[in-house]
């Protein structure tokens, strides 16, 4: 099992938890089954000065602290990178890291409304040679209107990422039912948690995957895993072809 964390770097921003809570968010982690966790602090253009290298260097010094405290979970270094028109650019200079150094690169569209380029800087990063992963598409609020949205982006080539706890309803009974109609809809390739309260987190990630698993013959549940294994191998993606979601129907997966 993979899962990524915006929040897990000790004392790395005034957002980041004490060394004392990431042992406990690591050890919750990997009784929950992860095996490699990502770490991707968010990261906005010309507003942050985070480093790529301070990045890697902070999550080999935490795989020494996992060692020291007997856990054998992996942690990988990553961003949450937010939209922005420079993104190409930023990506082609070394700026900014992807998920493990792979191909794939975790983008947060921010905000209530969507970039009015966010199609063609999606586009311009898939030329450069990245895989654009979209996080908790589920969560905004201007796709959440218009799901149309998404489906263009998705048929265009970008990635998306489902909040464990947006289908679990810890959020609301709405995102949940919106959460299913994007799984039923081919809109989401993975399902990771992203967030960062050590009590809930663990339980949201191990719920969601344990209704995968027993909806029908659990093949979301198994595609969802097999995705975030080839992401991390740096492997090909297969999606499927999105269908477009009905803005009134509110039947689910269940």
């Amino acid at each position: 099992m993979i899962d990524y964390l915006v929040n897990i770097l000790p004392d790395f921003n005034e957002q980041s938890p004490s060394r004392t809570e990431v042992l406990k968010l690591l050890q919750k982690s990997e009784e929950s089954g992860v095996k490699t966790l990502i770490a991707a602090p968010e990261f906005r253009l010309n507003k942050d000065s985070v480093l790529p290298t301070e990045i890697v260097d902070r999550v080999n010094e935490l795989n020494v602290t996992a060692r020291e405290h007997n856990l054998a979970i992996q942690v990988v270094p990553g961003q949450s990178i937010h939209l922005d028109d420079d993104l190409p650019r930023a990506y082609n200079d070394g700026e900014i890291l992807t998920l493990n150094n792979s191909q794939y690169m975790l983008v947060v569209l921010g905000g209530e409304t969507l970039h009015p380029r966010a199609s063609d800087i999606l586009y311009n990063l898939q030329l450069a040679g990245a895989r654009p992963i979209l996080a908790h598409p589920e969560r905004h609020k201007e796709i959440i209107e218009q799901p149309e949205l998404l489906y263009k982006l998705i048929k265009g080539g970008a990635l998306a990422q489902l909040n464990a706890s947006s289908f679990t309803g810890r959020v609301s009974g709405y995102t949940r039912k919106f959460s299913e109609q994007l799984i039923e809809n081919r809109l989401v390739h993975f399902i990771m948690s992203s967030a960062l309260n050590s009590k809930s987190r663990s339980s949201d990630f191990t719920k969601a995957f344990d209704t995968l698993h027993r909806h029908g013959d659990g093949s979301s549940a198994v595609y969802f895993e097999q995705n975030a294994d080839r992401l991390i191998k740096d492997y090909n993606i297969y999606a499927e072809p999105p269908v477009r979601v009905k803005k009134k129907r509110y039947m689910g997966l269940f």
